[in-house]
């Protein structure tokens, strides 16, 4: 058992149909994705139908559509990754982008 703080939604939050695990906090826009634990979701990120696994940082003004990010990554800022509703793209363990 992982014993983490509630999520902490930002002022700027928008989250809208998703799942989001403990430890997380949300600063950005999520709408029909599920978010792990200990994710961190920067001011002007836009997740949209994605998966994000656990202690995985999305910088600001990444937008994510159609996207799986595996755990430990991090997404650098002003970067866009958009998949297929059949065919999502998918981010690697520990990937640094």
């Amino acid at each position: 058992m992982k014993d983490l703080a509630p999520v902490k939604y930002g002022k700027d939050s928008n989250v809208t149909n998703s799942l989001v695990a403990n430890g997380s906090v949300i600063n950005g826009e999520v709408k029909n994705s599920i978010i792990f634990r200990n994710v961190r979701v920067e001011k002007g990120a836009k997740i949209e139908d994605s998966i994000v696994m656990q202690n995985t940082i999305i910088s600001k003004d990444t937008v994510l559509k159609n996207v799986i990010v595996d755990k430990d990554c991090f997404i650098s800022e002003d970067n866009e990754f958009k998949g297929s509703k059949t065919y999502p793209m998918v981010i690697e363990r520990s990937t640094i982008i």
